[in-house]
């Protein structure tokens, strides 16, 4: 793969959801399905969907002169209750300089213990201002689905808080206009599922809310699903539509492959860089080495290409987490399907279904019934429509 197949993405675009109108009995009602991962974050709603990097850059917006046409991946939002400007996504990511590297650790970025985090908060409610920044929100009730790693789903009430409040939030996506959000989102609102759980109902449900017909045993029968993202791995096991086991790993996704990468990296080479600086090497695979003049040698750059160092780290990685799986789950003898998903998992899904094609199960790729979306959309597919369906049901 090319390293710039592991960059993490922006795509603001339309996309059709089922919806629920109001009702004498009921405000308008709108959905918003949103993962704030490790390294990106991801919304929908019935009319638009959003990713981009988990990073964000405070600014001083006075100083803050744009000198050339910005595209569509520059998101600049200001907090119009705390007085705050910033940068998000991929541009915060260019606009690292000295003093974010130290004074940001990758665990203040990257752990479980991350939700408290001003970046974390700032990437947050930029997916929710994006996401809802075309509509009429007049009496309206905005609604939170979202996940966490089964096994931190303890942290599910910390992250409600984080959510909850009155939002008055201002968002410019490239050149386009300003656009003025203002919402609030009750604690109430907010629901919080394992984040497996959310590609399990994607992987079921068309995008009109309806179950179709030969996906349906996916609940039924003995499914695994293998949910790999940035910070965590997540098996999430279904036997007989009964949830009977799930795990989350930390040291099979990206975040470990990236880790082990640039260990050999620095070995060989002397480096000493962070894993959010990272990703801004990713696009051309390459990293520039600063070598030192010594006699008639002058000071230069050398270019140090880590494609093949990458692509090892993660096949290794890909290896160790199939063995574990056939270990902890009886080498999948008695399940009908393994759901693979996340974004890792799309840059790993040709191995595992290979490794396993000698085995009865079926694998079955995350985006299967939305092939058009990335693989790390389809927790938050799966998060709308389960908040779709339990709103439906109230009436």
């Amino acid at each position: 793969m090319n390293t710039a197949d592991f960059k993490t993405k922006s795509l603001i675009k339309d996309w059709k959801m089922p919806k629920i109108n109001g009702n004498n009995q009921f405000l308008n009602r709108v959905i918003v399905g949103i993962d704030g991962g490790y390294s990106s974050v991801k919304a929908i709603t019935n009319s638009k969907i959003a990713l981009f990097p988990s990073y964000a850059k405070k600014i001083d917006k006075k100083s803050f002169n744009i000198v050339a046409q910005l595209d569509d991946t520059t998101i600049i939002m200001t907090d119009n209750i705390k007085n705050e400007t910033w940068v998000v996504g991929e541009m915060a990511e260019t606009l690292i300089d000295d003093i974010d590297v130290s004074n940001t650790t990758d665990a203040s970025l990257y752990s479980r213990y991350h939700l408290q985090n001003p970046i974390y908060i700032a990437t947050m409610t930029a997916g929710l201002a994006i996401c809802l920044m075309d509509m009429d929100l007049t009496n309206t009730q905005v609604y939170v689905q979202t996940g966490l790693p089964c096994e931190y789903l303890d942290d599910a009430d910390e992250l409600k808080e984080v959510l909850t409040g009155h939002y008055d939030v201002t968002i410019k996506i490239g050149n386009n206009e300003e656009k003025r959000v203002i919402f609030d989102l009750k604690k109430d609102a907010i629901n919080v599922m394992e984040q497996p759980k959310g590609t399990m109902i994607s992987a079921v449900y068309d995008n009109h809310g309806q179950p179709l017909a030969d996906r349906i045993g996916i609940l039924r029968q003995n499914t695994l699903i293998v949910d790999i993202g940035f910070g965590t791995e997540d098996l999430f096991s279904i036997k007989s539509s009964v949830n009977n086991k799930q795990n989350t790993y930390s040291d099979t996704a990206m975040k470990s492959v990236f880790e082990n990468t640039i260990k050999d990296i620095n070995d060989e080479k002397h480096t000493n860089f962070k894993i959010f600086e990272f990703q801004k090497y990713l696009e051309d695979g390459v990293i520039p080495i600063f070598i030192r003049g010594k006699g008639n040698i002058k000071p230069h750059i050398e270019p140090y290409d880590f494609t093949e160092l990458l692509n090892k780290n993660n096949k290794e990685l890909c290896e160790k987490s199939i063995n574990r799986i056939l270990y902890e789950y009886d080498n999948l003898i008695k399940y009908n399907y393994l759901i693979v998903t996340g974004g890792t998992g799309e840059s790993r899904f040709d191995m595992i279904e290979d490794a396993l094609s000698g085995l009865t199960v079926t694998v079955i790729k995350g985006n299967e019934n939305a092939p058009d979306l990335p693989f790390v959309f389809s927790n938050v597919r799966g998060y709308y429509m389960s908040a779709y369906l339990r709103l439906l049901n109230q009436g």
